[in-house]
């Protein structure tokens, strides 16, 4: 108008332009500029505070945080930064920040301004009280006004791109994150910014230059020293392991051990800063366990069941989340799944839309039917998944960093975690196992019937090196509500003894014997029941026709208290119909032999433990079809030759006639568990002269669960296969309930004992005589506390230890004769039973038993009665030693006491003296070449028709 540009309207300069325009304001309005500087910059290091949170992250870090918090000084730039796993864990950290500044720089520099965003953690009262308690000003930015808090948000930013980054460039998985974080803020650190003129924020604050000469490529490989304390001779002198970064008030590197699964500090680092760890899928390698249901914020409000099985692997890729205010995850467990409802709304894979009942269930048929027919078709389930953004990244490094594949404490967690799919297998295994054998019928409830309840059992079952060998599913009976006389009476159930097991391993390796494994599927599901028992349908596979229906058991099932009795009598029963006998000193040993032509003696000898089966035999044709027969009765894996047993891994060597049994895989596991798998090792497990007297001072008390969980560990080691730890133990064992300091200082040196002797087991060597052979010892009034002794003895097969005992004296000895003669009852009623073991498997023992002994005084007590001023108060039950003398069933023999072999069980000994006897029981590394004379035998006495027989 005013350059007459258009027509129709005149311009009058005379009259005031409106600014105040409602409708300009609401359709036009901008923010207001920024200025390009702080007005205000802080004089002095640490007095204004810039704070910020980042988070949360989509997968926890190693330590198990989700939020990134920094702290960063305005005067010099630099930047603190710590890892929480919630937001309200700010306020601790910014204590411990407040802390630091102050002792570092005393009353010269103090925070006096915190500088942060809107956020609740900042504003909530316990947070505010500390400030006003400091004297420090909260200075808050305007709502929906990051850049007012501009240097947090930046240094956030910069920590996170430079975080990003490092982890792709070393394509690690994502849950290094903070390592990445602290890395970044190291560098950061240590590195020029715009706000300073030729200084580094270190160089501000602590007024020197930062030396850079140890900076390496986050990620690398790298080649760690092993200690000499921590290796032997010819032991491997470093270790592969990921360079993470730099450790805080230590001058070395961080270092991942991808082997050992733990982060470790040294000095001693050879880099290859080309090289990176060959993660196949660093999304993939690791999982982080999902929640059941997550809620996200209302504008995407929805519930998400992760439950979708077969999709648990298309996650898509995640970024992290830079904008921490963003939305805030916060689990909500649902506690019922069902399976059903999964298994009867496959999904139409053109559509994702849920196909129609009538296409997928027939009226017509059972419920068991459809069960079945379901799990044949099983396909993908259609589930609503979180938005990409508000998706965890399903990266497994957490699993294999933080622990090993854990038995799941509950079906939820195995249906959410990385092995989702092979739990739902073994699952289902489980339960078409328990319809296919008739385990029950449904029946309606009635108000009179005791209704036991049931539970998923999931177990990880490993092979002898720790490897995932298979994933086992059990219903479970919750039997502890069963009421006895109603629903059971006898329990008792028969194992073999571990001693029958190792004197069947020994004579097989003395005779070259074959000997397998077979383990029995569902074992208990074989016994009949002969009482009602109404048990609750199984979680996630309850009929949805019959909720409320029981299953009435017509089989024994797992968790029933009689179940191992039901099973046991089942076994027992068709093992005698197939011509078995059982042994009358172990109850799970039987015994089938058959004369075939030419007079030769074929036979089977089988031991059981539960649902393990352990045959042996001298002919492998007899053996085949015993195994046959088996499995055609019961539903068995035959495992073959027998390599791991009950925790045992067993070795032969058929040629050398040489058999080892060791666990270094569980010793590993329990060094690992109590975080003694980088301890120093020791030459003995108890020092010459160890007392542990009671506790008596409280504050010198120790963790009672602890302590206990370890002696448990170790008393199993000690019963299987460690005899050389038995002493220690069984000493320490004794204050469980009330464990002191020096009690627990005790059991580390036994676990550093274990350290230095991983490989070591029992060895079994051919023996020029085989026969029975015993050892008895005591150590007088060792027990400080009660004056009480401890009894000693090793037997041993065909030199081969196959029984042992440390075990303190029920009464207080008032001579060391005495004590050696109670130690020589024990042995005795042992020595007894193990001639009654080998007499019913065919070994015929020549009479007497030789007990060797180191105490002239007991050995003359034996035979007669001396001494009787000295030894009439001994109690007459102890007195049977003479008696089996004079039936010459044994022999006492003196022993020196340097070859006692049954020594090492009652005391501690000097190094020189301790191996010395350790190697005499057999004891030594696996690893170890011994120079073994083997006699082949023609002719032998194995079973008592002394026939020729071809060793």
């Amino acid at each position: 108008m005013k350059n007459d540009m258009v027509t129709g309207m005149m311009y009058d300069e005379s009259k005031q332009v409106e600014k105040d325009c409602k409708g300009c304001s609401m359709g036009k309005m901008h923010k207001n500029p920024f200025p390009k500087a702080s007005l205000h910059r802080a004089s002095r290091p640490y007095e204004i505070i810039h704070t910020d949170i980042c988070g949360p992250m989509q997968v926890e870090s190693i330590g198990g945080s989700r939020y990134l918090v920094t702290f960063t000084d305005d005067y010099s730039r630099y930047a603190v930064a710590y890892f929480i796993k919630k937001k309200d864990e700010a306020l601790t950290k910014f204590k411990e920040f407040v802390n630091y500044v102050e002792n570092q720089n005393g009353n010269h520099n103090k925070v006096k301004i915190l500088r942060s965003d809107n956020g609740g953690e900042y504003k909530s009262n316990s947070f505010s009280k500390f400030c006003t308690e400091k004297g420090i000003v909260q200075q808050f930015t305007c709502p929906y006004t990051p850049e007012q808090n501009g240097v947090a948000e930046r240094l956030n930013r910069t920590i996170l791109e430079s975080a990003r980054s490092m982890i792709y460039h070393a394509n690690l998985p994502l849950v290094f994150w903070a390592e990445a974080c602290n890395t970044a803020v190291y560098l950061h650190n240590r590195s020029p910014t715009v706000a300073l003129k030729d200084k580094t924020p270190h160089e501000c604050i602590f007024g020197e230059k930062p030396d850079v000469s140890n900076l390496k490529v986050f990620g690398c490989m790298c080649y760690v020293h092993i200690p000499d304390s921590n290796r032997r001779k010819l032991d491997q002198k470093s270790y592969e392991a990921i360079f993470v970064g730099y450790p805080t008030g230590t001058k070395g590197y961080k270092v991942y051990d991808v082997k050992r699964r733990k982060f470790m500090i040294s000095r001693d680092v050879q880099f290859l800063e080309k090289k990176f760890h060959n993660f196949e899928n660093p999304k993939n390698d690791f999982v982080f366990e999902q929640k059941e249901r997550i809620e996200v914020p209302d504008d995407e409000k929805q519930t998400v069941e992760l439950f979708d099985l077969d999709r648990v692997d298309e996650l898509d890729d995640q970024t992290f989340n830079e904008d921490q205010d963003e939305f805030r995850v916060d689990p909500v467990v649902e506690t019922n799944i069902n399976l059903n409802e999964t298994m009867e709304q496959p999904v139409n894979p053109e559509n994702d839309e849920p196909v129609g009942e009538s296409e997928t269930l027939s009226t017509s048929k059972t419920y068991e039917e459809r069960f079945m027919e379901n799990v044949k078709n099983l396909g993908p389930v259609r589930q609503r998944m979180i938005p990409s953004k508000f998706r965890d990244n399903a990266c497994p490094v957490v699993e294999s960093l933080t622990s090993e594949v854990d038995d799941p404490e509950s079906v939820q967690r195995a249906l959410n975690g990385k092995y989702a799919k092979e739990w739902k297998d073994a699952m289902i295994s489980e339960y078409s196992s328990l319809l296919e054998n008739d385990t029950w019928e449904l029946v309606p409830p009635c108000d009179d019937q005791n209704v036991v309840g049931s539970r998923w059992v999931l177990k990880v079952k490993r092979k002898e090196d720790g490897s995932i060998d298979r994933f086992k599913a059990r219903v479970v009976a919750q039997g502890y509500s069963q009421t006895k006389g109603a629903d059971y009476d006898e329990v008792f159930s028969p194992v073999a003894r571990h001693t029958s097991l190792r004197t069947l391993l020994a004579l097989a390796n003395e005779y070259d014997l074959e000997v397998h494994q077979m383990d029995v599927r569902t074992a208990f599901l074989n016994g009949d029941i002969d009482c009602d028992i109404y048990m609750q349908q199984p979680e996630g596979f309850v009929n949805p026709d019959k909720p409320d229906y029981l299953c009435k058991l017509q089989k024994s099932i797992y968790g029933l208290k009689q179940s191992a009795r039901c099973w046991n009598d089942t076994l027992d029963g068709y093992l005698k119909s197939r011509g078995y006998r059982k042994s009358g000193a172990d109850g799970c040993i039987y015994v089938k032999s058959v004369k075939k032509d030419g007079g030769r003696i074929s036979f089977v000898i089988l031991g059981v433990y539960v649902d393990d089966i352990i045959p042996v035999s001298n002919d492998i044709q007899m053996l085949n079809l015993e195994k046959k027969a088996l499995s055609e009765r019961f539903k068995m894996d035959d495992r073959g030759e027998v390599h791991y047993l009950l925790g045992m891994l067993i070795k032969r060597d058929r040629e050398a006639r040489v058999t080892t049994i060791s666990q270094r895989n569980y010793v590993e596991r329990v060094l690992s568990k109590f975080g003694m798998e980088s301890c120093k090792p020791v030459s003995t497990p108890l020092e010459p002269g160890t007392k542990f007297s009671e506790l008596s001072n409280e504050d010198e008390k120790f963790d009672t669960q602890t302590y206990q969980q370890a002696i448990g560990c170790l008393t199993y080691l000690s019963v299987i296969s460690r005899p050389d730890i038995s002493a220690a133990v069984g000493a320490l064992s004794q204050f469980m309930a009330k464990p002191s300091k020096d009690h627990w200082i005790g059991v580390k040196r036994v676990l550093r004992y274990l350290k230095g002797t991983l490989d070591y087991g029992l060895k079994y060597s051919a023996d020029k005589n085989p026969t029975l052979v015993g050892y008895s010892d005591s150590d007088w009034a060792g027990d400080i506390n009660t004056r009480r002794s401890t009894s000693g003895y090793v037997f041993q097969v065909a030199n081969s230890t196959v029984s042992w005992s440390s075990k303190r004296q029920r009464t207080v000895a008032k001579s060391s004769t005495e004590a050696e003669y109670i130690a020589l009852s024990l042995a005795t009623q042992e020595a007894i039973w193990l001639q009654r073991l080998l007499y019913d498997v065919g070994f015929k023992i020549r009479k007497p038993i030789t007990i060797f002994e180191d105490n002239q005084g007991t050995i003359e007590l034996a035979k007669n009665a001396k001494y009787h001023n000295r030894t009439k108060h001994i109690d007459i039950c102890h007195h049977f030693v003479r008696e089996r003398v004079q039936s010459k069933e044994i022999n006492v023999v003196y022993c020196r006491t340097d070859d006692m072999k049954a020594d090492i069980l009652t005391k501690g000994l000097a190094r020189s003296s301790y191996e010395k006897l350790r190697d005499l029981i057999g004891i030594t590394s696996e690893h170890c070449n011994l120079i073994v004379e083997v006699k082949f035998i023609s002719e032998c006495t194995f079973y008592r028709e002394l026939i020729k027989w071809e060793c």
